[in-house]
């Protein structure tokens, strides 16, 4: 809108000239020529009067009467003039003010002009702005009740008793997850949602009779379709193998909630997803996570793994958390990255507990954990505090650089730990520490029975300090062996106890 200018002309005149009228100047000069004819009447008259000695005298007397009468004709034509001059520079000035009101006039005109079409485009814009977000409101309303009506059906189709139709459903919404990208995690919370009912897996041995046959038919559809949801999931949770393009398939930042669920073959191998809950949840057959990544808390609290699952070379970049867990055969955590908390409190491994290689990072807590087989910690590197406070070890640690048979790399470097460690658990096997290398022990530590410190250090290349092992005592050792008849009857004496080992800002040394 273009503002409106301020006037051009000042106040009013106060004495508008008036039109003279045609008889002004005969009049005028009549007038003078009347004054200078009785001016110069009367002077002549009194030069007649007069007495002139001579004839000269009087001759120039009534020379300087006809001056006279000449100069007062002419300041009356002066007069007259100076009069016309002053009517004349009268006339221009209203002139220039006619012209002034005749500007302003037309400069009004223009910015009223200028306001019109202001406003007209204005309105104009206006309609056509009300006019788009109409026409993207009709389409956003039209896009929201089809989303709506396809997720609507979808659902209903996960409801239906048909396996065949719960099937369609579940692919519709994987369909309407992939095209509307900010529908895909209210989707993924139906999917696991529909993982969380409860489910009755089939039996290898279905018995005999027609309703059993069906119930065990009934059963096996129902797997396949939750190991359909859960192939969903895996496929949509992969971003593929390039890091910094991920497959245009991949649903990025999603969370996963099964707490509860019963899962069957559950594979989460190469899936990059935030945050994943699966407390109380029962793996009921094997499962792997093989090189996937959390980005956020992986909750396990109360888990139970029925099978052997497979952590190798998976992320952890927040809290992991397998508190109260149990696994009830060998569990691989092999080149496993823990980067904050690993929390094993009170878990249960009825199997053998393979850590080799893995690097835990701020703090891990064992504490109360159970190990009923081997508990292999070959290579692990535990880069803040380490505590293993009230275990029972059925089977024995290692900490060792003994090779087992279960690694798929050959590899000989003992535990590594570069913060602090606390040890207050029981040994019902052998504990292996052959090989860990501790940073400046002094040989004067009270250490616990069974252990002591090498009498010999070593020198290590690009380390500086000296190291020195724990190593097992023969002599206790060798105690132990005879009075190992004495106690036969008591299986709990005669096992090796670890009171509290506090080894603090200790560093261990491998060959990478």
């Amino acid at each position: 809108m273009t503002d409106t200018p301020p006037p051009l002309s000042g106040p009013p005149d106060r004495h508008p000239a008036r039109t003279m009228r045609r008889w002004t100047i005969p009049m005028a000069t009549a007038f003078v020529l009347l004054v200078t004819g009785l001016t110069t009447w009367r002077m002549w008259a009194w030069v007649a009067s007069a007495s002139f000695t001579g004839t000269d005298q009087r001759v120039t007397a009534l020379l300087d009467v006809v001056k006279i009468g000449a100069a007062v004709a002419a300041a009356g034509g002066g007069v007259i003039t100076l009069y016309l001059a002053s009517r004349r520079q009268r006339t221009q000035e209203l002139e220039l003010q006619v012209r002034h009101a005749e500007l302003r006039n037309r400069a009004a005109e223009l910015v009223q002009r200028d306001r019109a079409q202001d406003h007209t485009e204005v309105a104009a814009q206006r309609t056509h702005d009300l006019a788009a977000q109409a026409a993207v409101d009709t389409r956003e309303h039209a896009e929201a009740q089809r989303i709506t009506e396809l997720y609507t059906k979808a659902s209903e189709q996960l409801g239906s008793e048909k396996a065949p139709v719960r099937l369609a459903g579940l692919y519709a919404l994987e369909r309407l997850a992939q095209d509307n990208p900010h529908q895909r995690q209210t989707i993924v919370n139906v999917l696991c949602a529909y993982l969380r009912m409860p489910f009755d897996a089939p039996t290898d041995a279905p018995g005999n009779g027609d309703d059993v046959l069906a119930d065990h038919h009934r059963r096996v559809q129902e797997r396949e379709v939750r190991v359909a949801a859960q192939r969903i999931l895996r496929e949509h949770l992969r971003p593929g193998d390039n890091p910094t393009v991920p497959a245009t398939s991949f649903w990025p930042d999603i969370d996963l909630n099964l707490s509860g669920a019963l899962l069957v073959d559950f594979d989460l191998s190469k899936c990059r997803l935030r945050s994943f809950t699966a407390s109380s949840a029962i793996f009921d057959s094997g499962c792997t996570f093989h090189k996937a990544n959390f980005t956020g808390d992986a909750l396990f609290v109360g888990t139970r793994f029925n099978e052997s699952p497979a952590f190798d070379n998976v992320r952890f970049e927040s809290l992991a958390s397998f508190g109260n867990a149990r696994f009830s055969k060998n569990v691989r955590f092999f080149r496993t990255k823990f980067d904050e908390r690993a929390v094993f409190y009170e878990t249960h491994f009825d199997g053998d507990a393979d850590f080799s290689a893995a690097r835990f990072g701020t703090a891990t807590f064992f504490t109360g954990a159970l190990f009923n087989q081997a508990a292999i910690f070959q290579g692990a590197w535990f880069v803040g505090l380490a505590l293993f406070s009230g275990n029972l070890y059925l089977g024995g640690p290692s900490f060792s650089t003994k090779r087992t048979d279960n690694l798929e790399d050959e590899f000989s470097y003992a535990a590594r730990f570069s913060g602090e460690v606390y040890l207050n658990a029981r040994f019902d096997g052998e504990l292996s520490i052959d090989g860990c290398l501790f940073k400046d022990i002094e040989k004067h530590r009270i250490l616990p029975p069974g252990l002591r410190v090498s009498d010999q250090h070593v020198d290590v290349e690009g380390l500086e300090g000296r190291w020195r092992q724990i190593v097992i005592d023969d002599d206790n050792e060798a105690k132990n062996s005879e009075s190992s008849d004495d106690v036969a009857d008591n299986p709990t004496q005669g096992t090796k106890k670890i009171h509290e080992i506090v080894i603090k800002g200790i560093t261990a040394w491998d060959q990478d």
